[in-house]
């Protein structure tokens, strides 16, 4: 627009400057050659025509000199040429005279009217211009003379068109000095507040106009610099928030899930996916939640009214539900769901999972615990009414055993008879029967004395035959019992708990051996040091044997194989704890329909440090 403008009134102005500057030039024109007119008709009337044709020359001057001089006439009242410039057009008539220098005969028929009072005239016709003047002297002759304006008329325009070109260039130097200060100035700001506005459309938190000046748009440039700046801020503070609640969501050890409601996932964190055994979100975005779920013992969906409780409903949905899991196996989780709302409007469920197979293992783990301790009371009740057993029997047993002394003592001063050797026999054996009473008696008082929890000294091989005293009565019947004595001397362990473990193992010895065939069967206690100086005891058998899949688990507390009624399945579990305690280990070996083999290692009291503390059991 500017241009088009520029170009319109560059026109115009060329227009006007053009008839402007070419009428005054055809004024001066003509102004001059009415002075020159005037000169010669003064001279004329002063000094007579016989000097016009020098006057006219001298006036005017030659055409040779000043190719704009037409025609120069000195004009009779007859109409005959008295002096003309060029002289030779004198003689001639005036409308020849015109004619033969190219100029139109018609000025001919103005000459008269020339001659009358105020007839002078000067005109500019065309590109020519004419004066009329007619001399004061007899005669009244007039005076014609034509002079172009054509070469000054094309001078103003050349002069004209320089002016405008300058001007022109000037405008254009003026056009490309503001398209210069536009682009500079203007332009390339608002580029540069555009570009920043665009990179900040799309995320780029750091684009920023930074625009100089004191103008409105520097102003804008720093009124969007600060909301950039705001925004930004905000932005980062959002960030920063977002990322806190979702490492707050991702590191929870509960799985939580978005719904919409009709159940759809719509968000899901690590916890769950692990639960619902996923690998990416992806797989679970968009599916029915509930689908997944079972109520406990079923194996259908849930039920379609349950499920549009869950979901319509404002209040907190608690249900323990089951999740079938792609290996076959079935996870309780607990499933706790509450509302999500929007200004007051119901639009989605939250909805936490949590897992409860440790809470139901440690809910089993306790119940175990408590039947072991139950039945851990039970044993230490008859440990105690045995130790009273014991303390019972052990007092009429002295006198029992002082008198069948005194009886042997006064039948050995008897004279010797037949039946008296048969009454010193059972004398004898009535004595050692209460001996071997006694040595029950005391091996059970050994057993019993629950008071007594420190480790110390124990001697090995005197607590396997207490063991086997306890245990002849199982035994006896069902195998022999080999001894093969290394003479290990003393363990570092609690005497009454490795009677204990020794007399289960035995026992256990015996009901595995299913015939009572004591001719066939072996159970065989053996002791030795083994390479690191540790005491070394084998108790093997010749029974059943232990299948291999249930070798594993024969000291988890519990598990017996035995019938009901026969065995609790605590006496291996509590076998290992008893020697693990005092820092040994039992290791088991079973082949069925050849035996079972244990074997038991204990810190040897040799290995101990001189003056060890002795402290008590765990």
């Amino acid at each position: 627009m500017l241009v088009v403008f520029a170009l319109v009134f560059g026109t115009f102005f060329f227009r006007m400057r053009i008839e402007d500057d070419s009428r005054r030039a055809d004024e001066e024109k003509l102004r001059v050659l009415s002075k020159q007119a005037r000169r010669v008709r003064q001279f004329l009337e002063h000094g007579g025509i016989e000097s016009a044709g020098a006057d006219m020359i001298r006036q005017f001057g030659a055409m040779s000199e000043d190719p704009t001089l037409r025609i120069a006439l000195l004009v009779s009242a007859n109409g005959n040429v008295l002096a003309a410039n060029p002289p030779e057009l004198v003689a001639l008539s005036a409308a020849e005279a015109l004619r033969r220098s190219g100029e139109s005969p018609a000025l001919a028929a103005e000459i008269p009217d020339a001659r009358k009072p105020g007839g002078t005239r000067a005109s500019i016709e065309s590109d020519r211009a004419i004066v009329l003047s007619p001399v004061q002297i007899p005669g009244r002759p007039v005076i014609l003379a034509v002079r172009s304006v054509a070469e000054t008329r094309a001078a103003v325009r050349r002069d004209v068109s320089s002016q405008t070109a300058a001007l022109a260039l000037i405008f254009l130097a003026l056009i490309a000095a503001l398209w210069t200060w536009l682009e500079v100035a203007l332009n390339r700001r608002i580029r540069r507040l555009v570009d920043a506005a665009a990179r900040f459309a799309v995320d780029d938190l750091e684009a920023r106009a930074r625009l100089g000046g004191n103008d409105e748009l520097a102003l804008a440039g720093r009124a969007f610099d600060a909301m950039a700046d705001s925004v930004a801020q905000t932005r980062m503070r959002l960030l920063e928030s977002e990322a806190r609640v979702r490492l707050l969501l991702d590191s929870t050890a509960e799985g939580l899930c978005g719904l919409d409601l009709s159940g759809r996932i719509t968000f899901c964190n690590p916890a769950a996916l692990r639960l619902l055994h996923v690998a990416h979100p992806g797989q679970l975005l968009g599916s029915a939640f509930y689908d997944l779920l079972r109520l406990p013992g079923s194996e259908q969906t849930l039920d379609k009214a349950w499920v549009d409780l869950a979901l319509q409903t404002r209040a907190r949905v608690e249900q323990e539900l089951s999740l079938p899991c792609p290996d076959g196996t079935v996870l309780a989780v607990h499933h706790s769901g509450g509302p999500v709302l929007l200004q007051g409007v119901l639009v989605g469920r939250v909805v936490t999972l949590t897992d409860l197979t440790g809470k139901k293992r440690a809910e089993e783990e306790l119940r175990k615990s408590q039947a072991q301790l139950r039945m851990a009371d039970r044993l230490a009740t008859v440990g105690t009414l045995s130790a009273g057993v014991a303390h019972e029997i052990n007092n009429p047993l002295a006198y029992t055993l002082a008198n069948l002394g005194y009886v042997a003592e006064r039948l050995r001063e008897l004279p010797g008879t037949p039946d008296c050797a048969e009454v010193v026999t059972a004398v004898e054996e009535a004595t050692e029967g209460a001996e071997r009473v006694r040595r029950i008696v005391k091996d059970m008082k050994t057993l019993s004395r629950v008071d007594d929890e420190t480790i110390g000294a124990v001697d090995v091989e005197r607590a396997l035959d207490a063991s086997v005293n306890m245990a002849l009565h199982e035994l006896r019947h069902k195998a022999t019992v080999m001894k093969d004595y290394a003479g290990v001397g003393f363990a570092r362990a609690n005497e009454g708990r490795l009677v204990q473990v020794f007399l289960n193992l035995l026992v256990n010895a015996a009901q595995a051996i299913a015939t009572n065939q004591p001719d066939h069967n072996e159970v065989r206690i053996a002791t030795c040091l083994d390479a690191e100086g540790r005491v070394a005891v084998e108790i093997s058998d010749t029974g059943a044997g232990i299948p291999e899949d249930v070798l594993p688990r024969i000291f988890d507390p519990f598990f017996t194989t035995k019938p009901l009624g026969v065995g609790t399945g605590l006496g291996l579990s509590i076998c290992h704890s008893l020697i693990t305690a005092v820092g040994g280990h039992i290791e088991v070996a079973s082949k069925v329909g050849v035996g079972t083999r244990f074997l038991i290692i204990l810190p040897s009291v040799a290995q101990e440090p001189a003056g060890a503390a002795v402290r008590p059991a765990a």
